[in-house]
C-alpha cells in the first residue's frame, strides 16, 4: 500500500509539472482560496463555564457562533490590478446565517493600502478590489451566527475564469501550544508544581486580526476580551479539611474577575463555595479544601482582560510552586488552512488531492529510512575506529 501511495504521488507530481509548464507565461493569472470553520469558543475553555455564559457581539446575543477563516491568494505569475476587477470580492454564507463581524489580515503590509475594510450585509460580506501581486495573501476572519454553511467566494476579474477552491485534505489539527512559566520561582521552576493555572482566551484569535465587540456575560457581569483561568488544588497533608494557616491568594491588578465556578475535583456539578473560596473584582482566595473534596478543588475564573497580570500574593506552606500555562491558539488556524506550495501541484485539483493525501506518509517513511541509515552509518564508523585502535 505504501508503494502504491508513493507511485500515485510521483505520477501526480509529474502531471502537475507538465500542466504547470504550460502555465508559466508571465501573463498567467490565477486566484485560489481556502478556508475552514470552527466553533468560535475555544475547546480549551472549560465547558462547565461556557454553559453558564451568554455570548454576544455588540450587545446582540449569539446562539451558535462559528469562526470562518478564508484566505485568498494570487497563485499565478501576473499581478491582478484593481482595474482588472468588475466589482467587489464577495463572500456569501447561508441565508439562515448572520455575519456578525469580520476583519482582514495580510501577509504584506502594503497589500490592503486604501482598503476601508469589509462591508457586511445579512449573510454576505464584500471588500473593494485591491492590487494582488503573485504570492499576496488576504486572510479574513468572520464570525457567523446561525446555520453553519461553507462560504462561497466570487469575483469578476479580467483573465480569471473563476476563483479556485483549495480543499483541506488532511484531518483537522486541534492541538495547541502551551507556554509554561513559574510565577513563584521564574528562574528555577519546579518540575512538579502543586498548582498549575491554565490561562487562555474564550474566543479564538489569529495574529493581529482581533475581532472587536465580542463579549461574554456570566451572572449578569459582562467581560470584554474574555479569558479564563482554571486550576486544581489538593492538600495531602494531615490538616486536610481544616482552614489553611495561610490561604492561596491570586491577584489580577489590571484584569477583572467577572465570575468564579467551584467544583470538587472529578465532579461535573458546581458547588457553593460557602466561604472556602472568596473573590472580588481583582482577587481570589482559596481558604480551605472541604472534607468532601477528597480529590481536591477545581476552580474556574472568568476574566475581563487577558489575565497575564496574575500575581501570587499568598500561598499555604504545602504549595511550593505555582505555574502558569498559557494557551496559544493562533497556530490552530494556520494548521487548518490548505497550503499553496509547491505551486506546480495547484495546476490540477486531482494532482493536489493525491499529493496532499499521500505526501505526509511518504515524508514519515523517508524520515524513518533516513534515521535508520544514519544509525547504521554511525555504527559502521564506530567499528572502523575500533579496528584502527587495534
Amino acid at each position: 500500500m505504501e508503494l502504491i501511495g508513493t507511485l500515485v504521488a510521483i505520477v501526480a507530481a509529474y502531471i502537475g509539472y507538465v500542466t504547470w509548464k504550460s502555465q508559466i507565461s508571465t501573463s498567467f493569472k490565477r486566484l485560489h482560496y481556502t478556508g475552514n470553520s470552527m466553533p468560535l469558543v475555544s475547546w480549551a475553555f472549560p465547558q462547565y463555564l461556557v454553559d453558564q455564559m451568554t455570548l454576544d457581539v455588540a450587545g446582540q446575543q449569539l446562539a451558535y457562533p462559528v469562526l470562518h477563516v478564508l484566505r485568498i491568494e494570487n497563485t499565478g505569475r501576473a499581478p491582478i490590478k484593481p482595474s482588472d476587477f468588475g466589482g467587489p470580492i464577495r463572500v456569501r454564507f447561508s441565508e439562515q446565517s448572520w455575519v456578525c463581524q469580520g476583519v482582514i489580515s495580510w501577509n504584506r503590509s502594503d497589500v490592503l493600502d486604501g482598503v476601508d475594510g469589509l462591508a457586511i450585509e445579512g449573510g454576505e460580506m464584500s471588500f473593494a478590489p485591491i492590487l494582488l501581486n503573485p504570492g499576496d495573501q488576504v486572510t479574513m476572519l468572520v464570525v457567523v451566527d446561525g446555520v453553519p454553511a461553507e462560504p462561497h467566494v466570487s469575483a469578476r476579474i479580467a483573465g480569471v475564469e473563476e476563483l479556485l477552491y483549495l480543499p483541506l485534505i488532511h484531518d483537522r489539527n486541534n492541538t495547541y501550544k502551551l507556554h509554561v512559566e513559574s510565577i513563584v520561582h521564574p528562574a528555577m521552576p519546579s518540575e512538579w508544581p502543586q498548582v498549575m493555572i491554565l490561562l487562555g482566551p474564550l474566543f479564538r484569535t489569529y495574529k493581529e486580526a482581533n475581532i472587536r465587540q465580542l463579549g461574554a456575560t456570566l451572572e449578569g457581569r459582562r467581560a470584554t476580551n474574555p479569558h479564563f483561568a482554571a486550576f486544581s488544588i489538593k492538600d495531602d497533608s494531615s490538616e486536610h479539611g481544616s482552614r489553611f494557616r495561610v490561604p492561596l491568594v491570586l491577584r489580577w491588578p489590571k484584569s477583572t474577575i467577572v465570575g468564579v465556578q467551584v467544583r470538587y475535583q472529578g465532579e461535573e456539578t458546581p458547588v457553593r463555595s460557602d466561604g472556602f473560596v472568596r473573590w472580588n473584582a481583582h482577587e481570589l482566595s482559596v481558604n480551605r479544601i472541604p472534607e468532601q473534596a477528597t480529590e481536591g478543588l477545581s476552580v474556574g475564573v472568568v476574566l475581563s482582560g487577558d489575565g497575564t497580570d496574575i500575581e501570587v500574593f499568598k500561598r499555604p506552606s504545602f504549595v511550593k510552586d505555582v505555574q502558569l500555562a498559557r494557551t496559544d491558539l493562533e497556530d490552530i488556524v494556520e494548521k487548518n488552512l490548505a497550503q499553496t506550495k509547491p505551486r506546480m501541484l495547484l495546476a490540477n485539483i486531482w494532482v493536489y488531492k493525491k499529493w496532499a493525501t499521500y505526501y505526509p506518509a511518504i515524508k514519515e517513511n523517508y524520515g524513518q529510512l533516513l534515521r535508520t541509515a544514519q544509525s547504521k552509518l554511525r555504527r559502521i564508523r564506530g567499528k572502523s575506529f575500533e579496528h584502527r585502535d587495534n
